[in-house]
This record gives C-alpha cells, sequence and structure tokens, in this order.
C-alpha cells in the first residue's frame, strides 16, 4: 500500500535547494511526468482508475484502488507501459473516460526511508511529498514519521494537504 502526505509550498524552490544540500537525501533524479487518469464510466465512485504515466521514453500503468483514509494511503499496482497511446485509445473505446490530467516536473529523492518529491504541478503549484509503502496496521506509524520529516523541514500541519493531486485538480477545474 502506498502512504502519503503532500504539503502546499509556499516557496518550492527554496526547499529544493535545502534537499539538495542535506548530506542524508539521495537525489534520485528528476522528471517532467504527463499523467492522465481514467476511470470506467459505471464506475461513479471511482473504486478503480487508472493512470497512465509519461516520462519521457518510457511509460508507466498504474492501477489504483479506492482511497483509505482521506485519500492518503490506497492500494496500487505499476506495470510497465510500452504503448500508451494505443492503450489510451482503447480504453476511451472501451467506455473509460478521462478523469484529469496532471502536469508536473517532479524532484525525487530518497530520505529517512522515505521517497521524497519536491513537485511543480500545472496549475495547482509547489508541493513537497513524502511516501512510504507498508500495510494497512503500519499506516498509523509511517503516516507520523512522514508528519515528523515534514516538521523537520520547516512545513507547518497546516499546509499538510490530505488530499491527492487528483481531487485538488478536480476541484480547481470546478472553480472550488
Amino acid at each position: 500500500m502506498e502512504i502519503e502526505l503532500r504539503a502546499r509550498l509556499t516557496n518550492g524552490p527554496r526547499l529544493l535547494k535545502s534537499i539538495r544540500r542535506n548530506k542524508r537525501a539521495v537525489h534520485v533524479g528528476s522528471s517532467v511526468e504527463d499523467d492522465l487518469y481514467l476511470r470506467h464510466l459505471s464506475d461513479a465512485s471511482r473504486k478503480l482508475v487508472l493512470r497512465i504515466r509519461r516520462r519521457g521514453s518510457s511509460s508507466i500503468l498504474t492501477f489504483k484502488g479506492k482511497a483509505k483514509h482521506a485519500d492518503t494511503a490506497w492500494p496500487d499496482v505499476d506495470l510497465p507501459l510500452e504503448h500508451p497511446d494505443e492503450l489510451e485509445h482503447l480504453l476511451l473505446a472501451s467506455d473509460y473516460v478521462h478523469v484529469v490530467r496532471i502536469l508536473k516536473r517532479r524532484w525525487t529523492f530518497r530520505f529517512n526511508g522515505l521517497e521524497l518529491n519536491i513537485d511543480q504541478v500545472r496549475k495547482l503549484g509547489w508541493f513537497v511529498e513524502l511516501e512510504a509503502r507498508g500495510t494497512e496496521k503500519q499506516r498509523p506509524k509511517l503516516e507520523s514519521k512522514i508528519e515528523r520529516t515534514l516538521a523537520d523541514f520547516g512545513i507547518r500541519p497546516t499546509a499538510i494537504v490530505r488530499q491527492g493531486y487528483v481531487p485538488l485538480a478536480i476541484a480547481r477545474e470546478q472553480g472550488q
């Protein structure tokens, strides 16, 4: 299970610079990601969402189950994808519909046993996202670890956003 929290940043470039200088942070890479989220027409509550992530010359298909606990944890499976355009056309012809497209620039680090991402998300702004993998039983402990790590970086609890980029982007599109 993917367990993550994100926080909205008022100055993303400053935090990025600080993390790059931190000797415990290992830079994994940076990328531009084009994430297309789809759901089946009959699945109005989005119990299963598909994501086609295009990153450079590679793509990943992700199956995401229904979020648990305020959109901070959900089961997911990632699979390499060789033909993202063809799959997108097939899904759209098979009663799948676009939910939202999210474009972002991402800088990824390993820090304190967590994946740490600094994201500049088009139309949403800058975020820091910390992710762990674990079981439902481990979730409270891992969320606490993530919250402590955010606090160590000077992120206030009020900046934590307990929603994923999908509901944030949908709300923005709907003018909320």
